[in-house]
């Protein structure tokens, strides 16, 4: 079975934009091989987003942390009405 880091080892070092902008190159690049090229770029995409999805669970996470008690509640009231 084929992974990403079959066609990029490097890529558990690469950010979220650089990701992006690999798919965006695989995509482009006039030798490629339609299908191929396609599944790389989109799954390059799949990881950007993914790791996109973790790190802004993250920052809520962080962000929940450091409110208190009564600040989430009238945030939550604030919300309801």
């Amino acid at each position: 079975m084929l992974t990403l880091a079959n066609y990029f080892p490097g890529t558990s070092r690469l950010s979220i934009k650089d990701l992006r902008e690999v798919a965006y190159m695989v995509r482009c690049d006039p030798n490629r091989d339609g299908g191929t090229s396609e599944a790389v770029a989109r799954a390059l995409e799949s990881v950007a987003a993914l790791r996109a999805a973790r790190l802004s669970k993250i920052r809520r996470h962080d962000e929940l942390k450091a409110m208190s008690v009564f600040e989430r509640v009238s945030q939550w009231a604030v919300a309801r009405i």
